[in-house]
């Protein structure tokens, strides 16, 4: 499984990139044939949420993404792996074989 973080516009910290890759790690345990996953932060255009996250993750047969804006990256993180969670098990509910 492969794991990329990119931060556009604005150096991260190595506190933000560690907490980031941590946060989108655990969703390992929500389906374990993630092929890569990738996470990009980026201010936003929002004055009342300036910090925004992607993520895409690519598992066999789909592409997920979500995109979540907040106030800080930390939170925009949380909520934009709390959305793929969801997708996931969405996901994997749909595909089980019965």
């Amino acid at each position: 499984m492969k794991t990329q973080f990119t931060a556009r516009h604005f150096q991260p910290s190595d506190q933000l990139k560690q907490f980031s890759l941590d946060a989108v790690d655990k969703l390992h345990t929500f389906h374990t044939d993630i092929s890569s996953i990738e996470i990009v932060l980026e201010p936003g255009q929002d004055a009342d949420c300036p910090q925004k996250a992607d993520l895409r993750v690519k598992i066999p047969g789909d592409f997920l993404t979500a995109s979540v804006e907040e106030e800080t990256f930390e939170k925009a993180v949380l909520d934009v792996v709390d959305v793929v969670t969801r997708q996931l098990r969405k996901f994997k509910t749909k595909h089980a074989t019965h």
